[in-house]
Parts: C-alpha cells; structure tokens; sequence
C-alpha cells in the first residue's frame, strides 16, 4: 500500500486534497496521481484510506522500534512508505539521578508509599471484620423470626386466564418459517437467462477465484426501465464470457454454495450485492466496448460493491417479453 499523502507531498494526513496537487503529481507518477484521484478525492473511499493508513503507520513505528528489518520480499518501492529508521523512533531515556540526595529523596517517597498502602490495607481489614461483628449481633438478636404467611393459591379461573394470556403472546409472535426445500444441480457454466430479444454485441466476461467454493448468478439490470435483462450462472473457479445487449446497465449478483432452483435460487445461506457503479456497453468507432468483471477482493481494485436485501436483488427466474 502506498502512502498517498507522502506522495503529495503532505507530511501528515489533511482533511481534504487539494486537486493542483494531484494534478503536479501526474506529471512526476501518473500512476500514483490516479490512485488518489480515485482514493483521496471520494469521501467513501478516503475514509477508509485514512483508517487503513494509521493503521500502517503503527505497524512500521513498532517494527522500527523493535529492530525488525525488512527481507526479501520487502524490497519493492512501494513498501518503504510505511518505513522508519530505528534512530528515527528512539524511545527517551530516563536520566540518572545526579546526586546522592536524589536517591535519598527516591527512597524516603517509596517508604512513604508503602506506608500509606499499608494503612490502608489495615483499615479495610478492620471495616470488614466489624461489619461481621455487626451481622453476627443482628442474626443473634432474632432467633426466633416470624415465619412468613403462605403465599395465596391462585383459584382455577385466575388460572385459566392466565394461561390464555400466554398462548395469545405466543400465539401472536410469528415463527420463522423453516427452509426445507431439496437441493438441485448447479446449471452448466455460462448458462445464460435472456428478458429480451435485443441483439447482444457487447463482450462480458465473470471472473471467479481458483478453489472458490460459492456458486454465482449475475443479472443485468437496465438501469432506465429497471427490468431484467439477462442473468449468467457462473461456477465457482471458473470464468464465463458471453455477448450481452448494448446499454447502460447494473450488475447485480448473488452467491452461495448449494442451488435450490430458480424459485428459492441459494436458499437461506446466500448472499446479494450489487456494483457500485453502472456498465455502459455501447459501440466506440468500429468497436464495440465490453467489461470484464473479477469477483474477489484483490489489491487496488477498480470495483466495489455493496451488499443488497433479496428483496432488491429480485427474482431469480428471468421472464421473456
């Protein structure tokens, strides 16, 4: 992770980016320049920047501390950012003491100390042995205690109002319903679910990670109408591309591990989330643009998404006009 800031040239982090200094940066690193573009100068993004940053600059304040040198797969440029010389993090020396006197005047205040404890300690001791005492006398005081009344037996209709009472509160609190529906085989990968007949021209390619264990199925949303378009199962550790419609559309999709059909889709173990921006797929000159969408976490990524209810995912079944 590179330190933006540094690059900018702010020796700490500032409350907002100045874009004259990211525009100076692009001409010295363009690569750079765009990180913060896109990092610095979006409050969501910057947010979670400054968290993970500090964060950083603990880690190197402790590892210059401790002595800690890098190895060989520390040798990049971009992990010096975080970096400290260890006579940069010298922790301060208690000085000795100067003269006799001083030592003198050290002891005599811990004696003191010692002593204050001491007495406090004692007085505690004495408190709680005459509160005993003082228990002991008051049980001693009454040894023949009233006993207490029996308590009132409820009559049969106190009874059964109060048992209806109880069947109306359980009655009115609703149970969760229990998901028993059988599992079904995940469809082929790159099965495709079409809402339309419109020509698909635009390239679009899903990208899982290898061994990953989840199963996926992406819709297409047009972003005017709010109509599905086409949906894509994609299996895990395996990649997909197909050709969709042109448009302006968002991506949304669903994951999880067991297929329970088209109707209960990953059942109660799924998860939906949506892109946080939209796909413009439309021709440029004598191409046409295309996406191609990686769905795990990796280092300075380009897309973020965000997590979705089933109710704003959809249905899973894609109906055709």
């Amino acid at each position: 992770m590179r330190d933006l800031y540094r690059r900018l040239g702010y020796q700490s982090e500032v409350l907002r980016v100045d874009q004259s200094a990211v525009d100076d940066l692009r001409r010295r690193d363009p690569t750079a320049a765009a990180a913060c573009r896109h990092i610095l100068l979006d409050a969501r993004r910057k947010n979670v920047y400054d968290r993970n940053r500090r964060v950083l600059l603990c880690i190197g304040q402790l590892r210059a501390q401790l002595s800690l040198n890098q190895t060989e797969m520390w040798t990049e440029d971009d992990s010096t950012d975080f970096d400290f010389q260890p006579s940069e993090m010298r922790m301060p020396q208690p000085e000795p003491p100067t003269s006799r006197s001083t030592q003198h005047t050290g002891a005599k205040y811990l004696a003191a100390t010692l002593f204050f404890i001491l007495c406090l300690a004692l007085a505690g001791a004495a408190i709680m042995n005459q509160q005993d005492r003082k228990n002991v006398r008051t049980t001693k005081s009454n040894p023949t205690s009233r006993p207490k009344a029996p308590s009132k037996k409820p009559s049969l209709l106190e009874e059964i109002k109060r048992f209806e009472g109880g069947a109306k509160d359980k009655a009115s609190t609703p149970k969760k319903p229990i998901f028993s529906e059988p599992a079904v085989p995940f469809p082929p990968n790159g099965t495709v679910r079409r809402g339309d007949r419109t020509q698909s021209l635009a390239p679009f390619e899903i990208v899982t990670r290898s061994g990953d264990t989840n199963n996926y199925f992406v819709k297409l949303v047009d972003r005017k109408s709010n109509r599905d378009v086409l949906g894509l199962f994609v299996r895990g550790g395996q990649s997909a591309k197909i050709e969709v419609p042109l448009g302006t559309f968002e991506i949304l999709y669903t994951a999880g591990p067991t297929w329970y059909g088209e109707k209960h889709g990953f059942g109660p173990d799924a998860r939906f989330a949506k892109a946080d921006k939209v796909f413009d797929f439309a021709i440029e000159g004598d191409s046409v643009s295309g996406y191609t969408i990686e769905l795990y976490l990796q280092p300075h990524g380009n897309l973020h998404t965000e997590g979705i209810t089933q109710l704003q995912f959809g249905e899973f079944e894609i109906s055709q006009e």
